[in-house]
C-alpha cells in the first residue's frame, strides 16, 4: 500500500499498519490507511492519495459533521471509505476509483453528507447504505459500478447527481429502504434505473431517465407491478412501488456530467464533420449532425450535453435533445437529428415544414446557436415518352405526343411544367420550341414549327412543386425518312424458269436508307397481276452494308413452293422498320422446271365387241392434258379390219376440244363396210411422237377394241341441237323431239334417254323434253350431255347437247371466330382461313380486313393470317374486332369476336 500524505489534523492517527512516508510498502495484511475515531473538533483529511489498501482506504467511526474528508483520491482498495457507528462526516470532492467492493459504505445509523464526489468502477456498488443509515448525496457521480447505490433499512436522499452506466441497477432498495431521488440523471444502467425490492413505496421526481418525455416510454424502473406483469410471484416483502413524477426532457444541468460552458457548436451533413463549408440547407429525410465542444464536467464518464432544437413552424421554445460525449474527458459531444415533413421517433426526428429555419442552441449557461434552412426535395419527372416510345424513337408523326409521370418525394402537387425541344443535345442554343404551363400537366401534343424529316430532336421536361424546379428529364427522337423504292434484280421480266426447284431465287437490288437505317425488303407474289388478293408475301434478310449498292442484292430466302407451269407476278418494296417505300414495278416469270407427262385417258365408245348400226360411226374417248405450257397434244384415231392394223387401216388426226370427252365422226366419204368387224385405237402425240396410248394405264382395258357394223335397220339420229347457255343453279328445259329423225318409224315410236355429266344432271320429262339441272353452285363448260334415241328394234341414235353454265356469284360464308387472348406487347398469329368458305372461289382468292379500335389494337392480315398485338403498353378485356372476308366478285361476309390483352409487368 502506498500513502502519500496531504494535510491532516494532529489528532488524525496514521494506522499502525501504514507508513507515513511516501513509497513505503507495508505488509500485505494491512488495514486502513487512516482510522478516525470520534473526534469532536474540526478535522480535515484532504489532498491524499490512497492506492492499494487491502481493505478500506479511510474508516470513520462515530465522527460528526466537523470531520471533513476533502479532495482525496482513493483507488484499488477493497472499499474506498467506511462510515460507521452514528458517524455524520462531510465527504466532498473526492475521487474513488476501481475498488474491489464498494466506493463508500454507510452503516450503523451513519448519516454522512456526500457532495461533489466521483465514485467509479466499484465492483459491488458505488455506495452501500444499511442499518439505519441515511446519507445526503448531492452533485455526485456514481457510474460504471456493479450497482450504483444499494440500500437496506436506510433512507438516503439523492439530489442533483448522476447515476449512470452501472452494470446492474442505478439504485436498488431492499427491505426497509426508502431512498429518495430528485433532480438527477439516472440513465443507461444495466437492469433498471430504480429497482424496488422492498415493501415500501419509492418516489423519483424530476429525473432524466435517458429519453425525452414525448418518447412515451416508461421510466426504467422495476417494482412489484413490473414483476407481476412478468409473471413473477410477489410477496409482501417486495410489494413496493416506484413512482416516477415530473420526468425531465433532458439531462439535468444541475447534475454533474452535464456541460454548462460551451466552446463551439458545429452543424454538418456527415458524421465525420469533414466538409469545410458549413451546411446551410437540408431536405426531407436528411440527417443533421451536431457537434458541441464544451468544458468537461466529469472526466471519468461519457457525459451528455443538452441542445434545444426549434423550427419556424414548431414550438418557439423548441425541444431538448441529447448529445453524447465521444469519450471520457474529451469534451466533444455529438449527435444528430433527422429533418422530416412527418412525425417520427421523437428522440431523433424534428418535424418541419417547407421553408422552415431549424435552430440548434446549446443548453449551456452561455448558449451558442447555429441554424439551417429546410427545403423540400425537388419534383421528379419520370417515364418520359414520345408517342409512347423511349429514347431514340423513330417517328413519322408530325405532331407527336409527349407523356411523362410526376413524382414528388413530399407529395407536393405539381405547380408548373416546362418543355423544351432542340436539335442541340446539350441545349446550348435557343430551343426550337418551348412550352410553359401552370398546374397539373402529364401530356402534351407538339404544336410548334414543323418537324423536319431526317432530323434528331432532343426533348426535356421539368416540373415545379411550388418551392423549386426539379431536374430536367431528357429524351430524344428522330424524324424518319422512308427508304427509296428498290428495283427488282432477277428473274428478268417475262423470264421462263426451266431449271431448279419450285422455289426459284428472287432478288432485289439493295438500296441505301437516307437515315442510315438497316433496310429489309417485303416481297409479294401472285398468280396474276392483281396483287389485292396476293397471299404470298415475305420479308427477306436484312440488307447487308454493300460496298457497291448498285450491285449487291437481297434474296427472298423464304419463297413458298410455287405452282409448276404457272405465270407468277412479283414485286418488292423496302422498309426501314418504320416506313415502307413504294412498290416496285411488277415483273412476271413462267415456272416450268419439270417435264410432266400427259394424264392417262381411256376409250369410251364403241365398246369392245359392240355393234354399230351405221357406216359412219362416232368414236369417243376421254381427254388428256399436258400441264407443261407451250406443249400441244393431238389425238390419232386408227381404224383397221385386223387387230394389227394392216388391213385397210385408216388414221385420223383429231385436234383436242376443251371438254372431257373427245370424239370423231367417220366422214361420209370414208364410209365403213356393212356387216364387217373393225378394230380401233387412239394415241396421244406431241411433237409428232406418241406420248400416251389410250387405256395403257388401265390394266383391265385392252388398248385395241373391236366392233361390228350392221345397218339392217336405220337407227334414228339427232340433228344438230343448238348449244344451250344457262345460269348457275337454274334448271333449263330442251325439247329434243323436234331434232329426232327416223326414216323407219314415227316420232311417237322413238324413246329418248339422256346421260348427264359430272356437273349437270339430265332427265327426260314430258314428251321428249330434257330437264337440265346444274350441280349446286357450279358453273363452267361447255359440257356435253349425251342423248340416245331408240327405235322399237332397239336401234340407237346418238345425239348431244353442248351446255355452258354461266356462273352466278355466291357470297362467301364465315364461321364464328372464338374469343382471342394475347399478352401485352406480344404478337398473336390467328389463321382465319379455316373459318371461311366460298363455293365459287378458292380460299386463297378471298381478301380480309379487320375493323377495330386502333388505339388499343394493331392487326395486320397477310394470306389470311392475322397478326394481333396490343398497342404499346395497352392491356384490357374484350376489345371488339369485326373480321370481313370478300370474294373477287365483291360479295362479303363478316363475323365479330373480342380480343383480351393481358398485362405483363414492365422493368
Amino acid at each position: 500500500m502506498q500513502v502519500r500524505e496531504g494535510v491532516r489534523a494532529d489528532d488524525v492517527q496514521l494506522s499502525e499498519y501504514a507508513s507515513s512516508e511516501p513509497d513505503t510498502l507495508a505488509d500485505e495484511e494491512v488495514l486502513p490507511a487512516y482510522i478516525l475515531r470520534r473526534p469532536t473538533g474540526p478535522v480535515t483529511l484532504s489532498n491524499n492519495i490512497i492506492d492499494g489498501a487491502s481493505f478500506t482506504g479511510i474508516v470513520l467511526f462515530g465522527v460528526d459533521s466537523s470531520v471533513v474528508v476533502d479532495n482525496n483520491r482513493i483507488e484499488n482498495c477493497s472499499n474506498g471509505i467506511a462510515i460507521e457507528k452514528n458517524a455524520s462526516p462531510t465527504i466532498r470532492s473526492n475521487v474513488i476509483l476501481n475498488n474491489s467492493s464498494a466506493g463508500i459504505v454507510c452503516s450503523n445509523n451513519s448519516n454522512p453528507s456526500i457532495d461533489r464526489t466521483t465514485i467509479i468502477g466499484s465492483a459491488t456498488a458505488g455506495i452501500i447504505c444499511s442499518n439505519g443509515s441515511s446519507p445526503f448525496i448531492t452533485e455526485t457521480v456514481i457510474a460504471k459500478n456493479g450497482i450504483g447505490i444499494s440500500t437496506t433499512n436506510s433512507s438516503p436522499t439523492i439530489q442533483n447527481s448522476t447515476i449512470a452506466m452501472n452494470d446492474f441497477s442505478g439504485i436498488i432498495a431492499y427491505e426497509g429502504a426508502r431512498p429518495r431521488v430528485s433532480r438527477s440523471n439516472v440513465r443507461d444502467n444495466g437492469l433498471a434505473g430504480v429497482d424496488n425490492r422492498s415493501s415500501g413505496d419509492i418516489t423519483a421526481d424530476r429525473v432524466w431517465w435517458g429519453h425525452i418525455v414525448t418518447d412515451q416510454r416508461p421510466a426504467p424502473v422495476i417494482d412489484a407491478a413490473v414483476r407481476r406483469a412478468r409473471g413473477e410471484e410477489i410477496d409482501a416483502a417486495v410489494s413496493g412501488s416506484v413512482t416516477a413524477t415530473n420526468p425531465l426532457d433532458g439531462p439535468s444541468v444541475d447534475a454533474p456530467g452535464t456541460p454548462n460552458q460551451a466552446v463551439s457548436l458545429l452543424l454538418a451533413s456527415t458524421a465525420n464533420f469533414d466538409d469545410p463549408d458549413p451546411i446551410t440547407t437540408i431536405t426531407n429525410g436528411d440527417t443533421l449532425w451536431i457537434r458541441m465542444v464544451a468544458v468537461d464536467e466529469s472526466p471519468y464518464l461519457e457525459d451528455q450535453g443538452v441542445i434545444i432544437i426549434a423550427s419556424t413552424s414548431g414550438d418557439p421554445e423548441g425541444t431538448q435533445r441529447v448529445l453524447n460525449e465521444s469519450g471520457p474527458n474529451t469534451g466533444t459531444y455529438e449527435g444528430y437529428v433527422i429533418a422530416s415533413l412527418t412525425a417520427g421517433d421523437p428522440n431523433i426526428v424534428v418535424e418541419v415544414q417547407n421553408g422552415d429555419q431549424i435552430r440548434v442552441t446549446t443548453g449551456t449557461v452561455t448558449p451558442l446557436t447555429q441554424s439551417v434552412t429546410f427545403v423540400s426535395k425537388p419534383a421528379i419527372i419520370s417515364r418520359l415518352r414520345v408517342n409512347g416510345e423511349v429514347r431514340g424513337a423513330r417517328l413519322t408523326d408530325p405532331t407527336p405526343t409527349f407523356t411523362w409521370q410526376y413524382v414528388d418525394p413530399e407529395n407536393d402537387p405539381q405547380a408548373a411544367t416546362q418543355l423544351e425541344l432542340s436539335t442541340d443535345p446539350v441545349f446550348s442554343t435557343d430551343p426550337v420550341w418551348r412550352h410553359d404551363e401552370t398546374g397539373r400537366l402529364l401530356e402534351y401534343t407538339y404544336d410548334g414549327p414543323p418537324l423536319q424529316r431526317g432530323t434528331t430532336y432532343y426533348l426535356r421536361v421539368r416540373a415545379n412543386d411550388s418551392y423549386n424546379w426539379g431536374r430536367w428529364r431528357e429524351t430524344s427522337f428522330h424524324m424518319n425518312i422512308a427508304p427509296p423504292t428498290p428495283t427488282p434484280a432477277y428473274p428478268e421480266d417475262g423470264a421462263i424458269i426451266t431449271s431448279g426447284s419450285g422455289r426459284p431465287e428472287i432478288a432485289v437490288n439493295n438500296v441505301v436508307d437516307a437515315d442510315g437505317d438497316e433496310v429489309s425488303y417485303v416481297f409479294q407474289a401472285f398468280y396474276g397481276e392483281d396483287f389485292a388478293n396476293a397471299r404470298m408475301q415475305a420479308r427477306g434478310g436484312d440488307a447487308p452494308v454493300p460496298g457497291d449498292p448498285n450491285r449487291d442484292v437481297t434474296v427472298w430466302k423464304t419463297v413458298p413452293m410455287l405452282w409448276e407451269n404457272s405465270t407468277i407476278w412479283w414485286r418488292v418494296k423496302a422498309t426501314d422498320g418504320l416506313e415502307d417505300s413504294d412498290w416496285s414495278t411488277p415483273r412476271s416469270f413462267l415456272l416450268n422446271v419439270q417435264n410432266d407427262p400427259p394424264s392417262p385417258f381411256n376409250m369410251t365408245d364403241p365398246r369392245p365387241d359392240s355393234t354399230v348400226f351405221t357406216i359412219h360411226p362416232r368414236f369417243e374417248w376421254e381427254h388428256t392434258y399436258d400441264p407443261d405450257p407451250d406443249e400441244t397434244i393431238e389425238f390419232v384415231l386408227t381404224i383397221a379390219r385386223d387387230s394389227l392394223f394392216t388391213n385397210m387401216p385408216r388414221s385420223y388426226t383429231v385436234e383436242p376440244r376443251p371438254e372431257p370427252i373427245q370424239y370423231f365422226q367417220i366422214p361420209q366419204q370414208d364410209s365403213l363396210l356393212d356387216n364387217t368387224y373393225y378394230y380401233w385405237k387412239v394415241v396421244a402425240i406431241e411433237d409428232g411422237e406418241v406420248v400416251l396410248v389410250a387405256n395403257e394405264e388401265d390394266s383391265e382395258l385392252p388398248e385395241v377394241w373391236k366392233f361390228f357394223v350392221d345397218t339392217g335397220n336405220d337407227p334414228p339420229y339427232f340433228q344438230t341441237i343448238p348449244r344451250v347457255t344457262m345460269q348457275e343453279d337454274t334448271p333449263y328445259r330442251v325439247r329434243v323431239g323436234r331434232y329426232i329423225v327416223d326414216p323407219d318409224n314415227t316420232l311417237d315410236q322413238i324413246s329418248v334417254t339422256v346421260r348427264g355429266t359430272q356437273n349437270i344432271a339430265a332427265e327426260v320429262v314430258g314428251d321428249k323434253e330434257i330437264l337440265l339441272t346444274p350441280k349446286r353452285d357450279w358453273s363452267g363448260g361447255p359440257e356435253t350431255v349425251r342423248l340416245e334415241a331408240q327405235d322399237p328394234l332397239h336401234s340407237i341414235g346418238i345425239g348431244e347437247i353442248i351446255v355452258t353454265v354461266v356462273g352466278v356469284n355466291d357470297p362467301p360464308t364465315l364461321q364464328n371466330i372464338p374469343v382471342q387472348t394475347v399478352a401485352e406487347d406480344t404478337d398473336l398469329r390467328l389463321d382465319l382461313n379455316p373459318f371461311a368458305d366460298d363455293i365459287d372461289n378458292r380460299v386463297e382468292e378471298l381478301t380480309w380486313r379487320a375493323e377495330y379500335d386502333q388505339t388499343k389494337l394493331q392487326i395486320t392480315i397477310e394470306r389470311g393470317i392475322a397478326t394481333i398485338r396490343g398497342t404499346h403498353d395497352f392491356f384490357g378485356d374484350n376489345v371488339p374486332v369485326r373480321f370481313v372476308v370478300t370474294d373477287p366478285g365483291g360479295l362479303s361476309a363478316s363475323t365479330s369476336t373480342t380480343v383480351t390483352v393481358t398485362p405483363v409487368n414492365d422493368a
